[in-house]
């Protein structure tokens, strides 16, 4: 029975990351090959934003399998760190606002274009 419930959250965990890194590079995938192909020196950047989270989560899933970390603490840790991001994202963005973009987004690759498509679709739903 141990196996199987190792295998389902090993199984879990790969899965749960890989929808979640596919849904989110399809929303900025494009937006992350533009700021390669306009300034290469923000690959970096880009790599670490899309692959390395998804990347330690598996390694913690494997060195749980193998023993050498706690499943239930690498879950309970996966689970704070998304949390704890989508918290900070959402205070950067409530303090910072919209100001921001409009001052600073065309460095950031959000030009006024993307604003109002933001906007619409916002609007939209």
């Amino acid at each position: 029975m141990e196996k199987v419930l190792i295998a389902l959250a090993a199984a879990l965990a790969v899965g749960v990351c890989a929808i979640a890194t596919a849904w989110v590079q399809s929303r900025i995938g494009s937006a992350g090959a533009g700021a390669v192909a306009e300034k290469p020196d923000v690959r970096g950047a880009v790599i670490v934003m899309l692959a390395i989270p998804e990347t330690l989560v598996i390694l913690g899933g494997l060195y749980a399998r193998l023993g050498a970390l706690s499943l239930p603490l690498v879950l309970l840790v996966v689970v704070l760190a998304a949390v704890a991001g989508d918290n900070v994202g959402y205070l950067i963005g409530r303090h910072f606002g919209r100001g921001f973009l409009e001052r600073y987004g065309p460095k950031l690759f959000v030009t006024p274009e993307r604003l109002a498509r933001a906007d619409a679709y916002y609007a939209s739903h």
